[in-house]
């Protein structure tokens, strides 16, 4: 998984189907790019770097493919569909869990410093995933699941 990461949506993305606006993370302001209402990239007003991603229905199209794009440009082995046992072995055991969500259970790995949250539904398996970067948002979603 790369640490940090500055890739913009206009990597997968024509322009016009990407909204640029301020937005509120987690309780912290900054700015993102927005694809429907399924991913969002998030960044912290002083900086390039990602502070955090959020991807939604990652299953589906037309963004199941661009999902699979983004998770190789992170350097990250996941895609649509997994479940609990494999996401196991690629990411270690996971810190903690939830079921705020009907018919998923979302699991949040912490990595390298970074948090990994992957929303596992119970027919389709891994169709949410959220990674943050930002040590403030990270210590800010721990505490919420709490």
């Amino acid at each position: 998984m790369k640490q940090s990461t500055n890739i913009k949506l206009a990597n997968y993305f024509e322009n016009k189907n990407i909204a640029y606006q301020p937005f509120n993370y987690a309780g912290i302001d900054g700015n993102a790019e927005i694809v429907g209402w399924q991913i969002v990239m998030f960044r912290r007003a002083a900086t390039d770097n990602i502070s955090a991603i959020s991807m939604d229905e990652i299953d589906t199209f037309p963004i199941k493919d661009t999902c699979a794009e983004i998770f190789k440009d992170l350097d990250l082995p996941l895609s649509a569909g997994m479940k609990i046992d494999a996401l196991t072995q690629l990411l270690g055991l996971y810190s903690y869990q939830d079921n705020i969500l009907e018919d998923t259970t979302r699991y949040y790995f912490e990595i390298y410093n970074n948090l990994i949250v992957c929303g596992i539904h119970d027919k389709k398996g891994l169709n949410h995933i959220e990674i943050i970067y930002d040590q403030e948002l990270k210590n800010s979603r721990i505490k919420s699941c709490l």
